[in-house]
């Protein structure tokens, strides 16, 4: 018996699916960067936590699309009862907190427990989550829409809801909310998610969705399906991968921007809601037409970048994310019109392997291309790759198969010493690299393609900075080790730095008088110089060692334990620069390996003097080292007379008022100084702020220069349970000056 429905009746139909995808897709958003937050303190900022956080919601996202897939195999009103069962079984997780047992006792916390503790805590509840969109979709498609038959626009409607998500928290939430608040709030949007899936099953049993189905016909075609099945993966794999190479470039090779991340993500989701809405702005064509200018326009970019012809400046983030997001939109699209339309019943098993493909990519990105690559390479060769699912470049041509060869001999050559050129010779080798690519842009596709490949590869394998001593990379990024020739006062000299991200982490000069004098942040000239000057502390630990420059503040009765997170770090220190080995202080410095937070917990009857805390990577704060629980730890360890210094030399971020605030719960005077950058290494530079215990003096420092770090109302205290980053942002805290 068919059932008449009024229109109004369809259209608030649509409104009540589209709005549960919605709801759903903004819950996963918000509880990734929360449950990211309350990680933070029982991981101890190790950069490991929040890798293996990224790869836990990645598999529960594809656990989800899977269970929908199994649960596809009942009725579409029996699989939304189903999925409605798992969501009220969640409840029982929830309200979220992270019980941080399985991680005592660990030096640094291992991958295995920190997914087990979150699989535990947020396991169940995520999954219902990300059922959702293909168990709201399949059931929609039996109600009585004009719309119904082709269910899968709501997938945009869910990007969406991933998209007011993403840029919620940052802004609208962790801003005014403590993590314990946070955390009841999201309860009750999971509970409002639960009634929206109770009225979209009641609508569609109103609307006569059957309660049983007939079985799928036998299936056809076996070979045509796989091949629909691998353009799936591969369409989804691609913009993924992309997404985690664009996010890592620009942070590491352009700009080193706390929070740009979200940028590169919005625009991935966007490129969903393009694709996958009913009326379509970008026209399939017209993208495949071009997609390969982009990707060599890319490349050339990268070249130029890497030659030297163009210096890095913030207007190439804007060319690079538009590339990526033009060749994520082009793959998409094309996913999109590959849906099965024709059969609903697939619908879930296109959801499943779109998620396949989207897993794979932040896996090979996140665990296997670290330990491949010294270097962030594979964002460009990605995006050369992606270009063999245009169809008229594909993989038939003998081209194209050269091209599959040359990007995997890339991946090995990484590790292989360039030749190093002539100054002259390298000068030529660029102009040619330069009309190379310009040829390359009048080519076919697939020569097209070749050609930016070859001369790629010969700008990034056959032309060697003579400066490059060393480069790595890791979990915690990529650490080069420079040689540069300078003048100083007129005189050549030769300095060593150490760079990580796009911050100088030390600099030591080589010439035998000044090879053990500390430099730039760290000089005797500089703040910290004063610091020692004043205080003269004889048991000092410090939070990041870098290249062990603080180690030459010597005195014959002096201590230094240093603790840092990365032992690459360690290594570069200790092979690369002397002043670990050279600077004589009454013992050589002692070197900890892990989290400065949790190993000065751990310690036991031990005093310092001075707590240094300079454990900057690149520009990211570590917010957990700046919480009150964390200077009500460094407080323990200190003597009567001792205080904390702690390092705040940032591009983006006034630290400061968040120490000032920090400092009053612990009715600490909170003083600082800012020494302009200068040319001479050995000259006064960095922001250095000091935190000075009841009853010790800071006379000399203030007849030096130093002055009250100013509280700000805007600026609360940041605990393990609050912190608001964006409200340190240097344009807000200059504007209230």
């Amino acid at each position: 018996m068919t059932m008449t429905v009024d229109k109004k009746s369809t259209d608030n139909t649509l409104v009540i699916f589209g709005l549960t995808i919605f709801i759903s897709a903004a819950c996963m958003f918000m509880v990734q960067p929360m449950a990211g937050w309350m990680l933070l303190p029982l991981v101890g900022g190790a950069p490991s936590g929040w890798i293996v956080a990224m790869a836990f919601f990645q598999t529960m996202l594809l656990a989800g699309y899977f269970l929908a897939h199994l649960l596809s195999r009942f009725s579409p009103v029996h699989h939304a009862m189903l999925y409605i069962g798992v969501l009220l079984a969640g409840l029982a997780f929830l309200p979220v907190k992270l019980n941080g047992g399985l991680l005592d006792n660990m030096p640094l916390p291992e991958p295995v427990a920190v997914f087990l503790l979150l699989t535990c805590a947020l396991g169940l509840p995520f999954l219902a989550l990300s059922a959702t969109s293909s168990t709201v979709q399949r059931l929609f498609s039996g109600v009585q829409h004009k719309s119904s038959g082709d269910p899968y626009f709501l997938y945009a409607a869910s990007n969406f809801g991933s998209f007011i998500g993403l840029w919620a928290y940052p802004f609208l939430v962790e801003p005014y909310f403590r993590l314990s608040v946070q955390s009841h709030m999201w309860l009750g949007a999971y509970v409002l998610l639960i009634a929206l899936g109770c009225m979209c099953l009641w609508l569609a049993k109103r609307q006569g969705v059957a309660a049983l189905e007939k079985p799928a016909a036998p299936v056809t075609g076996k070979a045509a399906k796989t091949e629909k099945r691998m353009m799936w993966l591969i369409l989804s794999f691609f913009p993924s991968t992309l997404l985690v190479g664009v996010t890592g470039f620009i942070t590491t090779d352009v700009i080193s921007v706390p929070l740009i991340w979200i940028l590169p993500l919005s625009l991935y989701l966007l490129t969903f809601v393009a694709a996958f809405s009913q009326k379509r702005i970008f026209k399939l064509q017209v993208l495949e037409a071009l997609m390969p200018f982009v990707v060599v326009g890319t490349i050339m970019l990268m070249i130029f970048q890497v030659s030297n012809i163009i210096h890095v400046t913030l207007a190439t983030i804007p060319l690079y994310l538009f590339s990526f997001t033009f060749v994520a939109l082009y793959c998409h699209t094309r996913l999109a019109d590959l849906r099965p339309v024709e059969d609903n019943r697939r619908l879930t098993e296109f959801y499943l392997f779109l998620s396949i493909g989207g897993a794979l990519g932040g896996v090979v990105n996140a665990f296997v291309l670290p330990v491949i690559l010294n270097r962030m390479i594979e964002f460009p060769l990605m995006m050369i790759a992606s270009t063999l699912v245009l169809p008229t470049i594909g993989l038939k041509k003998t081209s194209s198969k050269i091209m599959l060869g040359l990007l995997a001999l890339s991946f090995l050559l990484v590790h292989v010493q360039p030749m190093v050129l002539p100054v002259g010779h390298l000068q030529d080798l660029r102009v040619a690299l330069f009309l190379a690519m310009i040829g390359c842009m009048i080519l076919p596709d697939r020569k097209m393609m070749l050609g930016a490949l070859v001369v790629f590869m010969i700008s990034e394998f056959a032309i060697a900075p003579n400066a490059l001593l060393h480069i790595t990379r890791n979990f915690y990024g990529v650490t080069r080790v420079l040689e540069n020739h300078v003048k100083r006062d007129g005189k050549p000299i030769v300095t060593r730095t150490m760079r990580h991200g796009t911050t100088e982490h030390g600099l030591q000069i080589l010439t035998d008088e000044d090879r053990t004098k500390p430099t730039i942040f760290f000089s005797e000239a500089g703040p910290l110089g004063e610091v020692f000057w004043a205080y003269r502390p004889k048991r000092v630990l410090v939070v990041g060692l870098g290249t062990g420059t603080i180690a030459c503040h010597t005195a014959p009765d002096r201590e230094f334990t240093f603790i840092e997170i990365d032992k690459e770090v360690v290594d570069v220190a200790q092979e690369y620069f002397t002043f670990l080995s050279e600077c004589k202080s009454k013992e050589p410095p002692r070197l900890i390996v892990g989290d400065g937070r949790r190993e000065i917990e751990k310690m036991e009857d031990e005093v310092f003097d001075l707590i240094i805390l300079d454990a900057f990577s690149s520009d990211v704060i570590p917010t957990h080292l700046l919480t009150v629980e964390a200077f009500a730890s460094y407080l323990e360890k200190l003597s009567p007379q001792g205080i904390v210094a702690s390092h705040v030399s940032n591009r983006y971020f006034r630290l400061q008022p968040a120490l000032a605030a920090v400092g009053a719960e612990h009715n600490l005077r909170v003083i600082q100084k800012m020494a302009a950058e200068v040319r001479d290494p050995l000259g006064a530079s960095g922001h250095w702020v000091l935190l000075a215990q009841p009853g010790v003096s800071t006379e000399a420092l203030d007849k030096n220069g130093w002055f009250e770090a100013r509280q700000l109302d805007s600026v609360k205290p940041w605990t393990d349970d609050y912190t608001n980053l964006l409200a340190t942002l240097r344009y807000f805290i200059d504007a209230k000056r």
